[in-house]
């Protein structure tokens, strides 16, 4: 994997290097001290993982995060434990605290490791996300998702005859889950089309229910089919 390290602490750089360097896993393509540089080295490299510090001048680790493509992975290496909550909902995949111990940082590389592969289209039937429900977070496997739907400002994730109601935007969902071969059919109705068993007219089944699919997509819908 090529990484690139961005923290404002030359002392932290050198550190994080050592520990990447270990590593026949990863090439270090560049340490950066700001997230301007780090912007700028993004643009021009293929970079896959990215180790960020939160606390710089300019531009915050948090703020470069959240202005990243959505295929980066990002593990935030900092000083404060307070920032957790806050890397997690800017889709970091793991949060480190300085010291760095090197098994937690081997822990964090591998799962980073599992992330690329899925990326990069392998590995997608392990794939997973959390989902709150009170004051719970439930794991539900991406695989096993069937539909999606809009319900107002919430949606509803369906899977094994449940539903699991999220406070996020539809549009939000089907960004997400794109690369997992999720459809739009209706502007209410995202589908996991491996689970697709029909499609008659303006209507599209998953197990024994029926789903519309409208005229604005169901060219979407004829693009995905494999028709003999």
């Amino acid at each position: 994997m090529k990484c690139i390290i961005v923290d404002d602490d030359s002392t932290s750089r050198i550190l994080i290097s050592d520990l990447v360097e270990r590593r026949e896993d990863l090439e270090l393509v560049a340490c950066c001290s700001d997230g301007v540089e780090a912007e700028k080295m993004l643009e021009n490299n293929q970079i896959d993982l990215v180790l960020l510090d939160i606390e710089m001048p300019g531009m915050t680790g948090l703020e470069l995060a959240q202005s990243m493509k959505k295929n980066l992975v990002v593990i935030f290496i900092t000083a404060k434990e307070e920032y957790a909550v806050k890397a997690f909902e800017a889709q970091a995949l793991d949060y480190l605290v300085k010291p760095i111990v090197e098994d937690r940082f081997s822990q964090a590389v591998e799962r980073a490791s599992a992330r690329v592969r899925l990326l990069n289209g392998n590995d997608k039937d392990n794939e997973f996300l959390f989902v709150k429900s009170g004051t719970a977070y439930n794991k539900l496997k991406i695989s096993e998702i069937e539909w999606v739907e809009s319900i107002g400002d919430y949606i509803g994730i369906h899977l094994g005859g449940k539903r699991f109601v999220v406070h996020t935007t539809l549009k939000d969902a089907e960004k997400r889950l794109a690369q997992f071969n999720f459809c739009r059919v209706h502007r209410c109705h995202i589908v996991n089309f491996d689970k697709v068993g029909r499609f008659e007219e303006n209507n599209i089944s998953i197990g024994e229910q029926w789903l519309p699919v409208s005229r604005t997509y169901k060219k979407n819908v004829l693009e995905r089919m494999n028709v003999l």
